[in-house]
């Protein structure tokens, strides 16, 4: 299966390189993130694979551009690649051990929304952890003689 599209990739336009790049990114989005309804087609000014697909059924199709993490981008060529488009668009950097990393590309570059729910959580932890460190003596107390307690989230005044 992946010899055929990269076939269909370079037939397409891309150059050998290319099209295993991208069809690391296809099969990526397709059977590992299970994004719905994947097309691609080649961009001569970019040259380049172009992926689109949805995140689910019912979003917006997002634009995939597989780059190697070798590559050198400039930002001038971020800006040429998300000119191209009139949505954001994220860069799919794939390394050779086919990791694929994705950054949204718009007027900057962001990190994807998952991370930052994941540093979300972990400040959560940190907050929660400092909170029972600093209530120590009373949840101890507490347990020894058996009665709940309920530690406020905020400083006393």
């Amino acid at each position: 299966m992946e010899t055929y599209i990269v076939s269909e990739f370079q037939k397409l336009g891309a150059d050998e390189t290319t099209a295993i790049l991208a069809s690391q990114v296809y099969f990526e989005l397709c059977e590992v993130k299970r994004y719905y309804s994947p097309s691609y087609s080649y961009d001569p000014t970019i040259r380049r694979i172009i992926i689109r697909a949805k995140r689910k059924p019912s979003e917006n199709i997002q634009v995939f551009v597989p780059v190697s993490s070798f590559e050198q981008l400039s930002f001038e060529k971020l800006h040429e690649i998300a000119s191209n488009y009139n949505t954001s668009v994220y860069l799919a950097i794939v390394h050779p051990d086919s990791t694929c990393i994705y950054y949204k590309v718009s007027n900057n570059l962001d990190e994807p929304a998952e991370i930052s729910v994941k540093h979300t959580r972990v400040d959560k932890q940190q907050e929660f952890d400092t909170n029972i460190k600093k209530h120590r003596r009373a949840i101890e107390q507490a347990a020894l003689l058996g009665v709940p307690i309920t530690i406020s989230k905020k400083n006393p005044s």
